[in-house]
């Protein structure tokens, strides 16, 4: 068994940034970005939030990184140098 490894996400001039709302969670926030809820860790690691929930409290300003493809990418890589 190996642990994952999650790319560092440097912020870029593209990056959008929000207000959460009631109801918003990392998985309910990719789907809306990215269309995908399986993506929920970029924006948790992108705000360093990645602590096993995917619930965020209301009023918090967060990015949503934009490049998604390139972070998976990076994602890829790093995890299966590892294997």
């Amino acid at each position: 068994y190996t642990s994952i490894l999650f790319p560092k996400i440097e912020q870029q001039p593209n990056d959008i940034w929000i207000r959460t709302r009631i109801g918003d969670r990392f998985d309910t926030l990719a789907h809306e970005f990215y269309d995908d809820v399986t993506l929920w860790w970029i924006i948790a690691k992108a705000n360093k939030m990645i602590n096993g929930s995917l619930a965020v409290e209301v009023g918090i300003k967060l990015r949503i990184p934009i490049d998604s493809e390139k972070i998976q990418n990076e994602y890829w890589n790093i995890n299966q140098e590892r294997n």
